[in-house]
């Protein structure tokens, strides 16, 4: 892969009990990202994302959005580390 970026992120706002991780689940797949994402005991939506760079920025554009009945206020994002990642997984 060219121009391969891994990132973690936290996103705040109405984003548990809503679909939110599986709804992520689903864009990554759909871009063949790699990564995780898991809900925290803070209400928050925790992750690592990896992959080629303009597929990342798709990633993040789409849950922006959320599913229907999510609310994003917020989206935390900082370099993440590529070790022993593996096909994008709800953890």
């Amino acid at each position: 892969m060219q121009n391969l970026e891994c990132i973690n992120f936290t996103i705040h706002g109405r984003v548990q009990r809503v679909g939110f991780r599986y709804f992520t689940l689903q864009i990554a797949q759909q871009l063949k990202l790699t990564g995780f994402v898991k809900n925290s005991e803070n209400g928050t939506v925790t992750g690592t994302v990896a992959g080629e760079k303009s597929n990342l920025q798709v990633f993040f554009e789409e849950i922006r959005k959320g599913p229907p009945l999510s609310r994003v206020d917020t989206i935390f994002t900082e370099p993440g580390n590529y070790k022993e990642l593996e096909p994008f997984t709800v953890k």
